[in-house]
Parts: C-alpha cells; structure tokens; sequence
C-alpha cells in the first residue's frame, strides 16, 4: 500500500490486481491489472502483488506508481494510461536498483536484510528536506535509506514479518502491515 496523494491511496491484493482508493468516499476508482501467472518459474506459487510505491506527490512524476510481484517483475505504472513496463527482478533478500530513464539498466544491488524484501516506498521528510527510502522485510526489519548514497541512515526492528509500510503525504503518520 502507498499513498498516491493525501485523499487516494493504492492498494495490492492477493489476486494480482492493484486498486486505487478515494479515501474521502471510499470508493475504487480504478483497478489496474498486469502481474501474471509464471508457471516455469513458480509453478505452485501465489502470484501477489507484494509492494507498491508512488512518485513524488508533484511533477512529472506524480502519476507514476511502481508495482512488484511474485511474479519476478516489477512494473512502471501511468495513471494516464494505465499501463506498465515490467522489470525483470529475482525475489530474495536483496534491493536491485535500476536506471528506468536509461533503459532499465541495473545500477546497485543492496544486501540490507536477512529475509525476503516485501515492500519499498520513497517519501519526503519535510523536517529535513530530503527524500528517503523505506524497505521492510520478512526479518521484520525495516530501513530507512538514503536515495543518493543508499546508505541506511536508521532501523526499526519489530518482532514479525512486516509485509508492507507507507508513509502518509505531509509525513503525518506511518503504516504498517
């Protein structure tokens, strides 16, 4: 889950679709489909749309949202024109980083947890002015990284699995699941 503004949030579900909420009417206004079945790869697996991150809430990029899946992809969204560019992506305990605006070419490959990475978001800290990284795992980790050096920069340890962390427009609260 992640919040796309401060009245819509986005949403990954069990059966592969990912769905944008109205939080005010609470309704969907729009499901969006494209994580898939791979049956050479996982053939037993559930293929779930695992993590969800949004662009910065203005700019170019404020209609860009980022999906991943067991399926072994990671997808580029446009609200626009709902579609997606998909990424290929091993599922472990790493963080592959890659360059989406030269080509998809992979740029680093972060080892930070001990178990399988179930969710990535980016937000603003308006205390600070800088842009952070959250990546939370089954180790029930989650780290606080910094976009320019990808170095952690803080912790949280909880004593299970977290499947999923956002972090609220304005930083006023933080989600977790």
């Amino acid at each position: 889950m992640d919040f796309q503004s401060s009245t819509q949030l986005l949403s990954g579900s069990d059966d592969k679709s990912i769905c944008l909420y109205d939080i005010p009417t609470n309704t969907v206004v729009n499901t969006y489909h494209g994580h898939t079945v791979l049956p050479l790869i996982s053939p037993h697996s559930q293929d779930y749309v695992r993590c969800l991150s949004t662009g910065p809430a203005s700019g170019p990029s404020s209609d860009l949202f980022v999906s991943g899946g067991f399926d072994h992809c990671v997808k580029l969204w446009d609200l626009r024109v709902e579609r997606s560019l998909p990424f290929p992506l091993s599922s472990d305990s790493s963080i592959c980083v890659f360059d989406v605006t030269g080509g998809g070419r992979p740029l680093e490959r972060l080892s930070l947890h001990a178990k399988q990475v179930t969710c990535l978001t980016q937000y603003l800290c308006p205390a600070q002015g800088k842009s952070r990284i959250l990546s939370a795992s089954l180790d029930g980790a989650v780290r606080v990284l910094d976009p320019a050096s990808f170095a952690v920069v803080h912790n949280f340890k909880f004593p299970d699995p977290v499947l999923a962390v956002a972090v609220s427009v304005g930083f006023l609260g933080l989600a977790d699941a």
